[in-house]
């Protein structure tokens, strides 16, 4: 699903000029075609996220960039952690259980 500009602005209950900054802030980064911005699945989650924090964490814009630089690494890492065990599936027995009883070992209080 696509949100317009507009439609993203009444989902999210913002501001135009408050959208704007966080697109040229790199905060959000919708499609664009001409002067009109698209909205995939992804931005929208993204918006409601900063209007999360902003709001009802009351954190500062100037911590905003920390907080999705590190929430973009952890997604990253997900994405890589998903990859490994997908390819961690074909191996034979012996070696799928070495990797489970090494990750079991970062459960481990230390």
């Amino acid at each position: 699903m696509t949100l317009s500009f507009d439609d993203m602005l009444a989902q999210a209950q913002l501001e135009r000029h408050v959208l704007i900054a966080w697109i040229e802030e790199g905060w959000v980064a919708p499609a664009r075609d001409g002067d009109a911005y698209s909205f995939d699945d992804v931005d929208a989650a993204r918006v409601g996220f900063i209007v999360e924090l902003t709001r009802e964490l009351a954190i500062g814009e100037e911590a905003i960039p920390v907080v999705l630089s590190l929430v973009d690494q952890l997604n990253a890492l997900h994405i890589t952690m998903r990859k490994v065990l997908e390819a961690t599936h074909d191996l034979p027995e012996p070696a799928r259980g070495r990797i489970a009883a090494l990750l079991a070992e970062l459960d481990q209080p230390s």
